[in-house]
């Protein structure tokens, strides 16, 4: 069972370089989003899915170190794509949240990534582009199935 369990992860550790490669090697144009880097962009597509986080959320979430976290909110925070505020529960606490600049950016940014999975979808076969969508669709259903025990281990 280890000996197939080992396979399983040498083919893993093949395949995930290659379709990131693949991935960032598909012709197109630089995303236009004004000046933010991939962490802070990263942090805004957080806020929007997840709502309102601590710093601490944050950071846990991106898996980055607070200091880091910081610097990239701060940025942020700056540039007016998201504002802070203290938690109405505990006045220790700084949550973050997404200003309506940060919410235009992000549907200007999903928009561009939108326009560039239909270039690559457009090269397939209606029958490839299903399995392709299907084949994200199952990773993620396993990935969250994964963060679920996860969490309910003890401890957590």
């Amino acid at each position: 069972m280890r000996e197939s369990l080992l396979k399983r992860v040498d083919r893993l550790d093949l395949i995930m370089p290659q379709i990131v490669r693949r991935f960032h090697a598909i012709p197109s144009r630089p995303y236009s989003t004004p000046s933010l880097s991939v962490p802070q962009l990263r942090m805004l597509l957080m806020l929007e899915i997840d709502g309102d986080a601590s710093m601490g959320e944050l950071a846990r979430r991106a898996a980055v170190t607070m200091p880091t976290a910081t610097s990239s909110i701060n940025a942020l925070v700056d540039g007016r794509y998201v504002s802070r505020r203290r938690s109405p529960d505990d006045r220790r606490v700084v949550l973050v949240s997404l200003t309506a600049k940060g919410r235009k950016v992000l549907e200007h940014f999903r928009a561009e990534r939108r326009e560039r999975m239909a270039t690559v979808l457009d090269q397939l076969s209606p029958e490839d582009q299903e399995r392709f969508v299907q084949a994200f669709e199952d990773i993620l259903e396993i990935l969250r199935r994964l963060d679920a025990a996860r969490e309910a281990e003890p401890g957590s």
